[in-house]
């Protein structure tokens, strides 16, 4: 990537698309550079693979720039934006979630948990947020779960910021999941009008919160789009 950077003289890129990490469990042939990158991680977490790789970027003169500098009308802003009001017990599910979803995302295990009654079914780590949905929604049977996803404190914008597509709501449909809460701001929403009506379609509650306790979240419900 940096040597068709300078090939093309590009001193400015934006990254998106999914990296699958598990590359990195399957013993693959890495070339000299990946493996001296490799080495330089302090872990294997995501945030440490991408700070490193950033780093390298960096040294070549290349700046990776946030994924929002041109992605802004690929982020909710706060509110309810499918017709059902939450009851009491999914509001409650919704920031027991978020709690928990944030504090993984901080430990950089993961960005989502499924959850119901106020218990973690799942979350999410290496395999991606569409099995961890598959798993939590197995337990949740002919009752409905909840799916919070949340960027980590202090999320660094230029990789990994949590996102969601029409294929996420495909999933939790078919895996006992009804409603699903995003930070906002912070979640980037492939093509969010089909986003939103396949919601509707598919009658999944789809909210955008700026915080995770049960006040903020009573008030944010409040605002349909």
């Amino acid at each position: 990537m940096i040597k068709l950077c300078k090939r093309h003289k590009v001193d400015r890129l934006l990254l998106l698309g999914k990296v699958k990490k598990e590359i990195i469990f399957k013993n693959l042939k890495f070339d000299l550079k990946a493996i001296s990158l490799l080495a330089k991680t302090i872990n294997r977490h995501d945030h440490s693979i991408f700070k490193t790789a950033l780093d390298e970027f960096a040294k070549e003169k290349i700046t990776i720039i946030s994924q929002k500098t041109y992605l802004q009308s690929l982020f909710l802003p706060e509110g309810r934006f499918t017709k059902k009001v939450l009851n009491k017990k999914e509001l409650e599910d919704v920031a027991f979630g978020m709690k928990y979803a944030e504090k993984m995302a901080e430990l950089d295990i993961g960005q989502t948990v499924i959850v119901l009654d106020q218990s973690v079914l799942a979350v999410e780590a290496v395999e991606g947020t569409d099995f961890a949905i598959c798993r939590g929604g197995s337990f949740a049977k002919k009752r409905k779960a909840t799916v919070c996803k949340s960027s980590k404190p202090g999320q660094d914008h230029r990789f990994d910021l949590p996102t969601v597509g029409e294929n996420t709501l495909r999933i939790m449909h078919e895996n006992n999941c009804e409603t699903l809460a995003l930070r906002t701001g912070e979640t980037i929403i492939v093509h969010p009008k089909e986003f939103i009506n396949l919601a509707e379609k598919l009658k999944i509650n789809i909210l955008s919160i700026g915080s995770g306790n049960l006040t903020k979240i009573n008030s944010t419900i409040q605002k349909i789009r």
